[in-house]
């Protein structure tokens, strides 16, 4: 009887010992297959992680250069501009000033972005069209028209084109020639005094032929002494106002 009843609570014991066993592997399989440890899962995400920070980084980076790089090149055409503006004050002075009178500025070409400024064109224009920036000047208007150089060839810079506050249809502005040193100027739109830019700038054959341009313009030289001088016109009743232009490279 004794025999018996050892045999039956050791027949109990291994019951519950499987039934215990059974659940540790139970939780360990639910562990293994639906969860990882949190000092596991560290490891796992801490890459990932990683590589968000890094492209976070570089985005914020390039989007700050680009913004850097945008409000630099604002500066420079908004200077540029000024420049325009100092240019148009000084024919303004001279050509309301008695014969003699003269002014000299300096101007140069700066690189604004990917615009190098390759010229300064003087033009006037008799087209109505081309004259709506110039408010009171639609018959025929001057204007001071800086002209960049780009990856696609030749353009406007129009954030700075000035007008000249003169009436164009008594006011001439000329070259003063090569004497005392002056830089030859060109009477076509492109520096090099040929008709090649005339199509990136958007100038057919007929404003080309209706319209009057002073053109400067180097690759060598990024700065200019510019000389503005009016000249006595005699014989001329309608009051006619000449303007001599004479450009001096600025470093000699």
């Amino acid at each position: 009887m004794r025999i018996q009843l050892q045999a039956s609570c050791t027949r109990q014991q291994k019951v519950m010992f499987t039934h215990k066993n059974e659940g540790r592997g139970r939780k360990n399989l639910k562990l293994g297959r639906g969860s990882v440890p949190p000092a596991v899962r560290g490891q796992m995400d801490a890459p990932i992680e990683l590589v968000v920070a890094i492209i976070i980084l570089v985005t914020s980076m390039g989007l700050a250069f680009y913004v850097m790089g945008q409000t630099e090149t604002g500066r420079c055409l908004a200077t540029l501009k000024t420049q325009t503006q100092q240019l148009q004050e000084a024919i303004l002075d001279v050509g309301l000033g008695s014969a003699g009178s003269k002014k000299t500025v300096r101007f140069s070409m700066p690189r604004c972005g990917d615009q190098t400024i390759e010229s300064i064109q003087f033009v006037k224009f008799t087209n109505p069209e081309l004259c709506k920036r110039c408010p009171g000047h639609y018959a025929g208007c001057w204007q001071i028209v800086p002209v960049a150089k780009t990856k696609d060839g030749f353009e406007r810079v129009s954030d700075a084109i000035t007008c000249i506050e003169l009436p164009a249809e008594r006011v001439s502005i000329e070259d003063q020639g090569t004497q005392q040193g002056c830089t030859e100027l060109r009477v076509t739109p492109c520096s090099d005094g040929s008709h090649a830019c005339e199509a990136d700038l958007g100038i057919s054959p007929d404003i080309a032929a209706r319209s009057n341009w002073v053109t400067l313009g180097s690759s060598d030289t990024r700065q200019y002494l510019i000389t503005f001088n009016k000249i006595l016109s005699v014989g001329d009743l309608r009051g006619h106002t000449q303007i001599k232009m004479c450009a001096v490279p600025a470093n000699r």
